[in-house]
């Protein structure tokens, strides 16, 4: 499988409405659907879909403007910890 984070940007930015604990249990949620999304069959129509749909919200939480974080976020902790 190809990279299923090429604008990943390293850890994500806190913004002020996460405490600690928060950012740290979103870091951890946002590993484990990188593991996921890697080890999803590429030769699995579905697998391919989640593994792509999973790193785009990630993608899209490490890269939110901070209006848009706090949402994001939600959103991709959601569907990881669902998966």
């Amino acid at each position: 499988m190809t990279n299923p984070f090429p604008h990943a940007q390293g850890r994500t930015r806190v913004t002020s409405s996460m405490t600690p604990e928060d950012a740290a249990s979103f870091e951890q949620t946002l590993e484990l659907g990188k593991e996921i999304a890697a080890v999803l069959s590429d030769h699995d129509v579905l697998g391919r879909w989640m593994a792509h749909h999973i790193s785009d919200l990630i993608n899209r939480a490490e890269t939110a403007p901070e209006a848009e974080a706090d949402g994001i976020r939600r959103e991709t902790v959601a569907a990881v910890l669902t998966l």
